[in-house]
């Protein structure tokens, strides 16, 4: 009997099983986490309709100077000398280009290369950027 009534007690006042409060904190602060991450990246947009312009230029980005294996000098296409090149990335506006793209043939030694990359920096556009092919 004494046996039986402790059964009973333990069954009535037995631990109600309750929510897990561990897992819960970690799914929220993985949430919370993830927001704050993508909350950096959103950038708030406004909806608009621009107008349309014929005369609208589209943006130049950088100019391009070739050195060929002869160590010959062109700027956009055309070629050129050192000083030449100079008066000419001279008279660009930075403001409007950013950069100077400089191509040169795997032949041309080292030397020629580093008197372009000179004639570049005394310019305006300070950027530099050496075009490669992929292996």
């Amino acid at each position: 009997m004494v046996f039986a009534r402790r059964r009973i007690l333990r069954r009535r006042y037995a631990a109600v099983p309750g929510v897990m409060i561990a897992p819960l904190i970690d799914a929220v602060l993985i949430l919370l986490i993830f927001f704050m991450l993508i909350s950096r990246y959103l950038q708030p947009t406004v909806e608009l309709t621009l107008p349309e312009s014929r005369a609208a230029a589209e943006p130049r980005v950088s100019v391009a100077v070739s050195i060929t294996a002869q160590g010959t000098l062109s700027f956009e296409g055309t070629q050129v000398s050192a000083e030449e090149l100079a008066v000419r990335l001279a008279a660009i506006d930075p403001h409007k280009v950013k950069m100077v793209l400089l191509r040169a043939d795997e032949r041309v030694p080292l030397k020629r290369v580093v008197e372009v990359l000179d004639v570049i920096r005394s310019s305006p556009l300070k950027s530099v950027a050496l075009e490669v092919r992929r292996k």
